[in-house]
């Protein structure tokens, strides 16, 4: 698992994140653009970070914006989360987890209404444990660095 998702999330409501259940062993990471570079270090990171034993699978959207930065981007970028993890557990099954490898989450709560396992986003579990240390702040930039 990624490190920022080494801590107990808590359960509340069916939006927010699930426990993490102990001994996840299997991690879906799915990159909801069309980029397969971002995947590729969305993957190294994760593994790397992964306990001994661990998988991590990781998926390219099969559709959708190269970079998510506007509403319809993004509305696509989550059909096409949901299609990857429909692809990934008609291959393999369900995974112990899923992470949404894209800043907006895109398909989030989507996935998380559809299925029993863990879904985690990026922003999210960054923002959950960023704060687990304090106060923090979050850049941001006025124009979109993908459309550069």
């Amino acid at each position: 698992m990624a490190r920022s998702l080494r801590y107990d999330l808590g359960a509340c409501s069916r939006h927010d994140p699930p426990k993490r259940p102990r001994g996840v062993s299997t991690l879906l990471l799915i990159n909801p653009n069309t980029r397969q570079s971002v995947t590729a270090l969305l993957h190294e990171h994760a593994f790397a970070a992964a306990p001994a034993g661990g998988q991590v699978f990781a998926m390219t959207a099969g559709f959708g914006a190269r970079c998510i930065s506007s509403e319809p981007s993004a509305t696509v970028a989550a059909h096409a989360v949901l299609d990857a993890y429909a692809a990934h557990v008609a291959a393999l099954g369900e995974p112990g987890a899923v992470l949404i490898g894209c800043f907006g989450n895109p398909g989030l709560l989507a996935l998380r209404e559809l299925t029993a396992v863990p879904v985690f986003g990026l922003a999210e579990a960054s923002m959950r444990a960023a704060g687990a240390e304090g106060r923090y702040a979050w850049p941001t930039c006025e124009s979109c660095p993908c459309s550069s």
